[in-house]
């Protein structure tokens, strides 16, 4: 049976055997205009520095900042640049996303493949300071699994300075177990 275009997505995103994801580049994408950061993980992991302060044109966000710090023992604004991974592949695009429709498809010659263990291993070589891992968009609920091998890695690892954040629009089933 054909699977599904649902299902062809999430397989061109995840490889079960080796516990990889399919993540997009940053480092030549439209969004990196608005990076004034680091790009980290040779060019598949940004910085998005997090603010619970109102501002002008948007509503006081504590998220993930203040829980985060919480968890982690520290002061906010010790966790306020967070590492931002992009899945590449969305089904939603979502009217708020900025994410480059390029992308956003695992066809794109500038994804590839990153195994949990790289990810969280090369990460923490950039950094012994406590940080958020946020695994956002395209679509992070397409693939349940990258969460829950990212927290089982950090566990198994015993690193106690990362706090796990993804980001979602709560339009998936998995979402509500």
């Amino acid at each position: 049976m054909k699977p599904s275009c649902l299902e062809a997505l999430r397989d061109a995103l995840i490889n079960t055997a080796d516990k990889s994801v399919k993540l997009a580049s940053l480092g030549d994408s439209v969004q990196s205009q608005d990076i004034s950061n680091d790009i980290l993980l040779d060019g598949y992991c940004r910085i998005h520095t997090f603010s619970e302060e109102k501002k002008e044109d948007w509503i006081a966000d504590p998220l993930p900042t203040i829980p985060a710090a919480k968890a982690l023992g520290c002061r906010p604004d010790q966790v306020r640049n967070a590492r931002v991974l992009q899945l590449s592949g969305c089904n939603i695009r979502c009217w708020y996303c900025f994410v480059d429709d390029s992308n956003l498809s695992p066809k794109s010659p500038k994804s590839r493949f990153f195994a949990i263990s790289e990810i969280i291993d090369t990460l923490m070589l950039q950094s012994q300071n406590p940080f958020v891992l946020d695994l956002s968009g395209g679509n992070s609920a397409l693939l349940p699994e990258w969460t829950l091998w990212t927290v089982q890695y950090v566990k198994d690892k015993n690193y106690k300075n990362i706090y796990i954040w993804t980001d979602d629009n709560l339009d998936s089933v998995y979402t509500r177990y």
